[in-house]
């Protein structure tokens, strides 16, 4: 009878603990992309975060990056001196000419938490830092926003500090779940025009991004860290502005290896996974 009477005790814990752990559906959100859907009992500000198999909070993953103007000059971002006094004024530099107000790489760390929780209490993102960081590896700048990695998908906001905002009309890294070669999706987002900017492209108003990606092919790519496999993607975007694109580069384990960018003006912006740090 003691038996029993233990036996039914582990099942009771054993069903307790599974309804603990029901696994959330997803729900699309005003973008268009996938996101969990949670009890409303769940209000734990890290259950985005949970399940994260890439951007798991405290990692860092390291890019370089640069700018290739329509003069096929290479270029990288930063502030540069006139009669030796710095300017407030963010430009594309020069390679050659880069100095210590320069952003030479991109560091992006997923964090724990809701850092927008005073003003967006239900931001369905798991939020990351970008760290801009010079020549002396010291940042010069920060941006926090957002990943949404999931079962479903995984889509993330590019840097868009300084003139890195010319990438807010372009395709955002995204890519669908099941990975299959051939596999095609859309996706659509509203621009303001707080992203104009004389360098590249003026407008009044809201204009709306169409997108398109497809899953070109699986191949290996030559890295910092090695050889890796990853799925090439390509993406369209197109307004009434005119097209973008991105080239992308995921593997399973690391992310987004590779970005490669033509933007609005016919200028690329191409970022370089160097280094991943585990928390």
């Amino acid at each position: 009878m003691k038996t029993k009477l233990v036996s039914i005790i582990i099942i009771s814990i054993f069903i307790a603990s599974c309804k603990t752990r029901v696994t959330p559906k997803f729900m699309i959100d005003n973008d268009g992309i996938l996101v969990e859907k949670f009890d409303s009992t769940d209000v734990d500000d890290n259950r985005y975060n949970r399940d994260n198999k890439i951007y798991v909070a405290g990692t860092k993953f390291i890019y370089s990056y640069k700018h290739i103007g329509n003069d096929k000059r290479a270029y990288l971002i930063g502030k540069i001196s006139k009669s030796e006094k710095k300017t407030n004024e963010w430009e594309f530099i020069p390679i050659e000419r880069k100095n210590d107000s320069t952003i030479l790489n991109i560091a992006i760390i997923p964090l724990n938490g809701n850092a927008f929780k005073a003003f967006i209490p239900d931001y369905n993102q798991t939020n990351f830092l970008y760290n801009f960081l010079n020549i002396e590896g010291q940042s010069i700048g920060q941006e926090i926003t957002g990943v949404i990695e999931n079962k479903k998908n995984i889509w993330i906001h590019p840097p868009r500090f300084a003139l890195f905002s010319i990438l807010e009309l372009n395709p955002f890294p995204y890519i669908s779940f099941p990975i299959k070669t051939g596999k095609k999706w859309d996706w659509h987002l509203s621009i303001g025009d707080q992203w104009a900017n004389v360098r590249w492209k003026k407008w009044i108003g809201r204009i709306e991004n169409q997108y398109i990606y497809e899953i070109l092919e699986h191949k290996k790519v030559k890295t910092k860290f090695g050889e890796i496999k990853c799925v090439v993607s390509r993406a369209t975007a197109n307004s009434q502005l005119g097209k973008t694109f991105l080239i992308s580069y995921f593997n399973e384990k690391y992310g987004f290896i590779k970005l490669e960018y033509i933007n609005i003006d016919g200028s690329q912006t191409i970022f370089e996974l160097d280094k991943v740090i585990k928390n």
